[in-house]
């Protein structure tokens, strides 16, 4: 994957919900938000290297810090991050979708989407159908 980076893209978690929502770890609630960036070799992510900004999901400060320093396998972080990333791709298409929203969030969620060669055009709906299949 191409590092891809926007300052824009990141702000778009604050206030929102998290997506990572680790069991028995999640606080919920949005004050804590960020976006949380993948820690996966193909998404970028190196020695002193974050991964792609496009491989980032929102995530309260507990989910982060257990996806980050948290002692739970590799494979279980992989597979909680995989599936939270699905959530945000819906998530960036209704941002996209959304043009009553500042303009800076709509642009920022359209530039992710076609970085990742992902139609914003489409509902949320359409894209978790074709995922699921």
């Amino acid at each position: 994957m191409k590092i891809y980076r926007d300052k824009s893209l990141l702000k778009l978690a604050q206030g929102e919900e998290c997506l990572l929502r680790v069991p028995e770890i999640c606080q919920g609630g949005t004050e804590t938000i960020v976006a949380c960036h993948s820690n996966h070799g193909s998404d970028g992510k190196g020695m002193a290297q974050k991964a792609s900004d496009a491989a980032t999901v929102w995530g309260c400060a507990a989910c982060h810090k257990w996806l980050d320093q948290g002692p739970a396998p590799k494979e279980e972080k992989a597979e909680i991050f995989d599936e939270a990333l699905m959530s945000q791709y819906i998530e960036w298409i209704k941002i996209a979708n959304t043009p009553s929203l500042k303009p800076w969030k709509v642009t920022a969620a359209r530039n992710v989407l076609n970085h990742l060669g992902l139609s914003w055009t489409q509902s949320a709906t359409s894209f978790f159908r074709s995922c699921t299949r």
